[in-house]
């Protein structure tokens, strides 16, 4: 998947969609920054049906 230009919350959406979230499974950790496209609910949403562990804050798998 290429795409040009700035990536906002609708790119990134279609890329967990289309392209990340058909590879993950229910043992796959997903790290997201604070970026506000990995913020937005659908993404959220769309990690979480595959059952891989959604984790937006990096520091944690180092306590």
């Amino acid at each position: 998947m290429t795409l040009d230009g700035a990536r906002g919350g609708v790119a990134f959406l279609t890329y967990v969609e289309l392209v990340l979230g058909p590879t993950l499974s229910p043992r796959n950790v997903v790290v997201m920054d604070n970026l506000p496209a990995h913020k937005l609910p659908a993404v959220r949403a769309a990690t979480g049906r595959t059952g891989a562990t959604l984790n937006s804050n990096c520091t944690d798998l180092f306590k």
